[in-house]
């Protein structure tokens, strides 16, 4: 009975070490990756790029793990209807990425559009627009223009 329950701590301190060790490599070799949004919600689907080259995507929990199989230094996050981000990535074990949809960026300026913040306003739906082109943000861009216009009379 004393015998099995050294085997069995022996073993116990076994896996720890191994475990340990490995996880040490596995930082060494990889980049670890999480994009949310302004909202702190997980984007999954988005596509990561180095120098044109699909690396991959982010799960459904925008999660995705970089193996450094290659030097890259530079990576690129593009998903239909959010900013494009590049971020330089030399000398980092991981990456927190947060990204605005058109949505997000439009609703920053509605927000401020009622708090009569027309010049801000004004950033924030470019930025929408430029993200996704939409009759809509169009719309509300000629609204923030015009309160600028008679805010000045």
């Amino acid at each position: 009975m004393k015998i099995k329950k050294q085997m069995l701590f022996l073993i116990f301190l076994g896996c720890i070490f191994v475990g340990c060790k490995s996880n040490t490599s596995i930082k060494e070799n990889m980049i670890f990756i999480m994009v949310y949004d302004y909202e702190s919600k997980e984007i999954g689907g988005v596509q990561i790029f180095s120098n044109g080259e699909k690396l991959g995507e982010t799960d459904i929990y925008g999660r995705y793990i970089l193996p450094l199989k290659k030097k890259y230094k530079e990576l690129e996050f593009i998903k239909d209807k959010y900013e494009k981000i590049k971020v330089d990535i030399t000398e980092r074990e991981f990456l927190y990425i947060k990204i605005g949809s058109s949505k997000y960026y439009a609703q920053m300026s509605e927000s401020l559009l009622d708090k009569k913040d027309y010049s801000k306003a004004k950033e924030y739906i470019k930025k929408a627009i430029d993200i996704e082109k939409r009759a809509d943000y169009e719309y509300l861009l000629k609204i923030i223009e015009k309160e600028m216009e008679n805010e000045k009379e």
